[in-house]
């Protein structure tokens, strides 16, 4: 903001947004904004890099991979902090507690004109956590995420998932519409850099010199 301020022209700087790119350009000598302007060069420009924060990375890694309840929960262990429902702590002790088995129930049962008796099955899955399977297992997680680098933190909603074959345990997060928080961490730093800089920032890519 204060390096715009600084060399801004009146009627010739113009600034840009790629949230795609993760970026903002400044164009100081653009062509001037009226219907006889000037061609101006639109070589003196400065761009501002948005940087992914790491946690927003992780997390966005881990979202629909289901792995296993050890890589889970040293996963969760290090990234405990962005959780903030259930308590962080409390989630951590799910994924390391957590046991499944699977049973089976008689779904149906049909009369066939051999006498016979069709009986129909339905898997399901018992899951417990903690001590005598007190805690209860959420099947969502709140999360508060900073997308980018000195940014502020968003809430993130997740789906907790967990899945049990072949007698192993898996289990997982997926983020719920993690493209909308980025939309809302980039329409922020816009509204940051015009506030900064009085000048309006448009979407798209800037004609003339790269």
């Amino acid at each position: 903001g204060l390096y715009v301020n600084d060399h801004q022209q009146t009627g010739t700087t113009t600034l840009w947004g790629d949230r795609k790119a993760g970026h903002i350009q400044a164009v100081f000598n653009g062509h001037q904004a009226s219907a006889d302007g000037i061609a101006g060069w639109g070589d003196h420009r400065a761009t501002l890099r948005l940087q992914l924060t790491l946690e927003w990375q992780a997390w966005n890694r881990a979202s629909g991979q289901m792995i296993d309840q050890e890589a889970f929960a040293e996963f969760l262990e290090e990234h405990v902090g962005d959780v903030r429902e259930p308590d962080g702590a409390e989630l951590l002790e799910v994924a390391t507690s957590i046991q499944a088995s699977i049973g089976a129930t008689m779904k149906s049962a049909i009369r066939l004109d051999t006498g016979q008796v069709q009986v129909a099955y339905e898997e399901t899955i018992e899951a417990r956590a903690g001590k005598a399977g007190a805690l209860t297992i959420p099947t969502r997680v709140v999360l508060a995420l900073t997308p980018y680098e000195g940014g502020q933190p968003y809430k993130v909603e997740a789906r907790f998932r967990y899945r049990l074959a072949n007698g192993a345990l898996k289990l997982g997060v997926v983020l719920d519409r993690p493209d909308d928080v980025l939309k809302a961490a980039f329409a922020d730093v816009v509204t940051a850099v015009e506030d900064d800089t009085s000048c309006t920032v448009l979407f798209g890519s800037p004609i003339g010199a790269s």
